[in-house]
């Protein structure tokens, strides 16, 4: 009797160490595209979990600052407009060169710079640099949606590209959502909005910080074509003439996609109509508030 014990109680524990190990080996089967995706869509719902932007215009008209609506239009938003025009170019630079992750924390940080100066500044300069960091943390946005493609098989581009995108759209509709209700009841009203964002870009670069790193970007720090890891001094260049001439390959490799692309009717339609789109998208969205102000208050005058 003690004897078939002993053997039930032996093949308990072996399938129990079975158990354990399998689940260990889909751990780290997962690891590679699985957890570091979920790790990503974590930041990006995070990121975009902003209650107080459909209100920002309110915020910043009202009883909290002392600034007028054609200040307002005049010499604030359009900071935020042409600084991120501006950074734009710089982010898609750099961001490859620094391997995203530290780009995406950037964001992270500038998200909090915006809000923190939004709640406790209030002078017109301070919100001018708040309109500076806010076209910083819109910039390195594409941090978030490149950095995948540098962690992950190509032929899982299609799956995760929308992972991420449905994380990020996710974000916007609890955003919105959120904002409409909590003003609607009368819970928070427009400046308390902004803690909700501000703790939300937090938790956003937080996890960030979790994101791992990636060690080879898609135009510097090219994995060798013969599949080795680069050496140590490839990574840390002891002077700066393999830094140039990383950066020389860099370009002519850009240079050379560029055209590859830029020559197809398709992707060159298709360019110029996203941009297009973005750039109405983004002065509708800066804009948009003041114009529904103003037509609220001509619909309410007698």
């Amino acid at each position: 009797m003690q004897g078939a014990r002993a053997r039930r109680a032996r093949r308990r524990l072996i399938s129990l160490y079975a158990a354990r190990e399998h689940t260990a080996r889909s751990l780290t089967a997962m690891l590679p595209w699985v957890q570091v995706t979920l790790m990503l869509c974590a930041v990006g719902l995070l990121r975009e979990i902003r209650p107080s932007e459909p209100f920002v215009s309110e915020f910043l008209l009202g009883e909290w600052r002392n600034i007028t609506e054609e200040q307002l239009n005049r010499d604030v938003y359009p900071v935020g407009t042409y600084c991120y025009l501006g950074l734009l170019v710089v982010v898609f630079l750099i961001t490859d060169f620094l391997r995203f992750k530290p780009v995406i924390v950037l964001s992270g940080l500038s998200g909090i710079a915006v809000y923190a100066i939004l709640l406790w500044t209030t002078s017109l300069e301070w919100l001018q640099a708040s309109q500076f960091f806010y076209g910083l943390y819109m910039a390195t946005e594409v941090a978030y949606y490149t950095y995948i493609y540098a962690k992950v098989d190509p032929a899982k581009y299609p799956r995760v590209s929308s992972y991420t995108r449905i994380a990020a759209l996710t974000g916007r509709f609890l955003s919105g959502v959120s904002s409409q209700l909590l003003t609607h009841f009368g819970l928070m009203d427009y400046r308390d909005l902004n803690y909700i964002t501000f703790t939300a870009q937090i938790m956003a670069t937080f996890w960030a910080l979790w994101l791992p790193t990636v060690q080879y970007g898609i135009y510097f720090h090219r994995k060798s074509s013969t599949g080795n890891p680069p050496l140590d001094k490839d990574l840390h260049p002891p002077n700066g003439h393999l830094l140039r001439s990383n950066v020389v390959e860099a370009s002519t490799l850009i240079a050379r996609h560029a055209r590859s692309a830029y020559t197809r009717p398709k992707v060159l339609a298709w360019s110029a109509l996203y941009a297009v789109a973005l750039a109405l998208f983004v002065q509708a969205q800066i804009y948009m508030q003041l114009l529904w102000k103003q037509i609220q208050e001509d619909t309410d005058s007698p």
